[in-house]
């Protein structure tokens, strides 16, 4: 049995379109898509209100459909306590989100 890694994760357009249902009242252009996509490890820097927080949510809940480790875990790093609970408090409205915050 191979050891899985995070290559071993590919997130696609269905996910995207999944978790757009999921988040209602979401659509993300490509560029977002392809940042969702992106499993790199990389700074997005962007206006006030243009969906950096929904982007990373989207993010987050995919990853926690596919994780394939039972022994590590994701870091976010946010500058605010607002952000992070913000993030919290979306990610924990959706069933992937509260596996992913447990």
């Amino acid at each position: 049995m191979a050891i899985p890694t995070l290559q071993s994760i590919e997130i696609n357009d269905q996910d995207i379109d999944d978790i757009e249902k999921l988040l209602g009242n979401v659509e993300f252009d490509r560029p977002r898509r392809d940042i969702i996509k992106d499993l790199s490890s990389f700074d997005v820097q962007a206006f006030p209100g243009s969906g950096k927080t929904t982007v990373l949510i989207a993010k987050l809940a995919i990853l926690a459909k596919k994780w394939p480790f039972t022994h590590k875990g994701i870091c976010v790093l946010s500058h605010t306590n607002v952000a992070r609970e913000e993030i919290e408090y979306r990610l924990g409205q959706t069933e992937l989100g509260k596996k992913l915050l447990s």
